[in-house]
């Protein structure tokens, strides 16, 4: 029987992660858990702005200077789909898969070192 009382969760409801890129950019992730289920990505770039709205669906662009944004035209990816044929080409096949083998270990350690330094409030280097 668990000591969680009703409404509460056994995890954190909202994770967030602050880091910064080795040449100097900053990133910021917010994952909250209990909360409606919506998708969206920011990118702040020197230059421009581009985000993501209906979960992936829609993408939208604005230059710096420029009153608003712009819609870029996406074709919808189902991306299970998508990994599951590139790793079935690479298997019959051999080319090499999209994302290097080594970028990938990279998003475990960086995924390693958010939990790592989430109970002490303190800044993890990433390997």
């Amino acid at each position: 029987m668990s000591n969680v009382s009703p409404g509460r969760l056994e995890v954190d409801d909202v994770t967030a992660m602050l880091m910064e890129l080795e040449p100097g950019p900053v990133a910021y992730s917010v994952t909250p858990l209990a909360t409606a289920a919506v998708n969206t990505v920011t990118e702040y770039g020197s230059d421009a702005a581009a985000w993501s709205e209906k979960d992936g669906t829609r993408l939208f662009q604005q230059k710096r200077g420029e009153p608003s944004g712009e819609e870029i035209t996406i074709s919808p990816v189902d991306t299970v789909t998508d990994e599951m044929a590139e790793f079935a080409r690479w298997i019959r096949t051999g080319e090499k898969p999209g994302t290097d083998p080594k970028v990938a270990i990279w998003g475990v350690d960086l995924l390693e070192a958010i939990i790592e330094s989430a109970e002490p409030r303190r800044p993890v280097d990433v390997g």
